[in-house]
């Protein structure tokens, strides 16, 4: 068995997908920068902004909701 083929199974078995993204590099690596300054890595970094946003957004409509 390949290690891709290996890497896609604990993917698959652990829910996880990949997700590329097109940006500007001075952008990419000020990010990078930035995550090894602060001892974290760019994936759990991303994963916390993905969440807060998903949050405050989903705080955002459940006040709009309860304004109707």
């Amino acid at each position: 068995m390949s290690a891709n083929t290996r890497q896609r199974e604990f993917e698959k078995r652990h829910g996880l997908k990949t997700k590329s993204f097109v940006l500007p590099a001075e952008l990419i690596e000020r990010f990078k920068d930035a995550c090894q300054k602060a001892g974290v890595t760019q994936s759990a970094q991303i994963q916390y902004l993905m969440t807060k946003f998903i949050e405050e957004t989903e705080k955002d409509r459940n006040e709009f909701d309860a304004s109707l």
